[in-house]
């Protein structure tokens, strides 16, 4: 297990911040008296009543914000459990070294403090702007900052995968805008801000900052913490003190940030503050890691819990066909997330292979291995036991579509589909089957499709498939169940996979208005369902089919 903590940045003020948790946390309120004696007034008063223009100029936010999830940091560090590593957008970066003891909250109060008065005084001196722009990807976003030609336009926060905003002077943004419609942006949004955050704009505070910050002795950090400037993890508190000062005039690559804690292992993420901004990012950033966001006294109820779901399959061996892109890929990387040793099984082994190796956690392998073939599974599973454990969780997600109508499908169209769909599940299940048995538990499911219940035009041999495994898995369900085994279906509506990918804007449309939800889904959404599915939560549920598909199928 490999915990890391994210801090939030500016934005995620509000008034009545920490209070309750000042309140039932004797912890807490001591961080909140210490604010108050080392800047010299009230802060704890200003983040409780406000006023909300008050506490969101930037001099006060920045310190109302690290002091709040110093607050919570505080209350729960004995509860968390080793900590790998840390990082904190933008603003964020100070609680982060502070949570790695690189300076202490004292020193990081009085030097964002005085971050924030240099950051005002800045945009005072040379007003500036901010603008969200969603939509885009990076590579976009770079080239309409180089077409700006009236004005400084730079890159500001990389948060996620089209999300960007972009900061510099009024001109310059304000062209930048215009580019980004005509790019093909989504949306494009004005920030209310009061400075050119991390652009040029801000090499006066980056000046001012800088002689504050070489007046205070940086340790070096107890855990790596990524550094916003440059997506690496700085274990020495001399280059820590350089880039929290590159900081003010870089943008954040937070998306390239929480890949690298990935890379390094991290398996969850506590979100430690006001709100659960980072949290969201990572729906995108961190697909299928659990995030828990933590600032509230009700929060805190839930950490004892999270922490023993995010492990509720520890040391579970789980095969997933088909695992390795797509629905199956974000189903192995939730199972992983929740403890479990995860083999994948595609036809491309190196395929197979590098996606495991990417999975969170240890204990993966990828198999190459033909689905249809009795023989290779046979010979696959043999070596899923030997190498990784006894298997206890089958996720049978391998499947093809041969697309035609009827009276032209070929009888090698039909064959094949059904062949990988439908008799490859029975291949894994059965050889799973006997060992699920024998130790009297184990789970199975089978990822079918609405299709299936539902049929398509076109679709007469995926839908015979599909439709099969529904009838397979209600079966295998009634046959087991008395030895301890359960078996249960998912049939995922339109999701975005490769197979979605090719369609064009009036094609998505026109299939966003068959879906009540009016939204297809996500992979994880289908990852999130099977993790329940296999989970103790659902100890009681057998022979079911689960439709995940935004309404499609009352």
């Amino acid at each position: 297990m490999s915990l890391a903590l994210i801090f939030p940045g500016q934005g995620s003020q509000y008034v009545g911040m920490a209070t309750a948790l000042a309140e039932a946390e004797p912890t807490a309120a001591h961080v909140l008296r210490t604010a108050d004696e080392v800047l010299g007034f009230s802060l704890s008063a200003l983040m409780a009543e406000g006023p909300l223009d008050a506490l969101t100029a930037t001099m006060n936010a920045q310190p109302a914000l690290l002091t709040h999830s110093v607050a919570v940091l505080r209350t729960v560090q004995e509860r968390i459990g080793p900590v790998a590593l840390a990082a904190g957008h933008s603003l964020g970066e100070f609680s982060a070294h502070v949570a790695a003891g690189t300076l202490s909250f004292e020193e990081a109060l009085a030097a964002v403090r005085l971050r924030g008065e240099l950051m005002f005084e800045a945009g005072q001196e040379r007003p500036g702007t901010m603008a969200a722009v969603l939509g885009l990807d990076d590579d976009v976003i770079q080239d309409v900052c180089a077409r700006v030609e009236d004005g400084i336009c730079v890159p500001a926060n990389f948060n996620s995968p089209g999300q960007v905003v972009l900061s510099g002077d009024r001109e310059g943004v304000g062209q930048a805008m215009e580019l980004a419609r005509a790019a093909g942006a989504r949306k494009v949004i004005p920030l209310t801000v009061s400075g050119a955050f991390h652009s040029p704009l801000m090499e006066p505070a980056a000046e001012g900052l800088r002689t504050h910050l070489e007046s205070i002795c940086f340790r070096d950090p107890d855990f790596p913490v990524v550094s916003n400037t440059t997506a690496e993890a700085v274990i020495c508190g001399d280059v820590a003190r350089d880039l929290l000062v590159e900081q003010l005039t870089s943008p954040v690559h937070w998306s390239a940030s929480i890949a690298t804690m990935l890379e390094a292992g991290a398996d969850r993420f506590l979100e430690l503050g006001p709100g659960k901004v980072l949290c969201s990012l990572n729906r995108r950033n961190a697909k299928g890691i659990p995030c828990l966001a933590l600032g509230e006294p009700s929060h805190l109820e839930s950490l004892e819990t999270w922490v023993m779901e995010v492990r509720e399959l520890e040391g579970t061996v789980a095969v997933v066909t088909g695992g390795s892109r797509g629905i199956g890929r974000a189903i192995a990387g939730a199972l992983a997330s929740a403890g479990a040793h995860v083999a994948i099984v595609a036809r491309n082994g190196e395929r197979a292979k590098a996606a495991a190796a990417e999975l969170p956690g240890e204990g993966h392998a990828g198999y190459s291995c033909d689905v249809a073939d009795p023989d290779q599974v046979g010979l696959t599973l043999t070596a899923i036991t030997e190498e990784v454990g006894p298997v206890g969780i089958l996720v049978n997600n391998a499947g093809i579509t041969r697309d035609n109508i009827l009276v032209r499908m070929k009888d090698e169209e039909f064959d094949e589909v059904i062949a990988v769909n439908l008799k490859g599940a029975f291949n894994f299940t059965r050889g799973v089957t006997r060992g699920m048995m024998k130790r009297r538990e184990g789970v199975i499911l089978n990822i079918t499709s609405v299709v299936g219940l539902t049929g398509n035009a076109g679709q007469t041999n995926y839908a015979a498939s599909k439709a099969g495994l529904v009838g397979m898995t209600k079966s295998v369900a009634k046959e087991l169940a008395s030895r301890g085994v359960r078996c249960n279906a998912i049939a995922p509506g339109f999701i975005r996979t490769d197979m979605t990918s090719g369609l064009g804007e009036n094609q998505i449309d026109a299939i966003k208005r068959q879906i009540p939800l009016g939204m297809l889904g996500e992979p994880d959404d289908i990852a999130g369902a099977v993790r329940f599915l296999v989970g103790p939560a659902a100890r009681y549920i057998t022979g079911q089919v689960l439709a995940v598909d935004g309404g499609m199928v009352m």
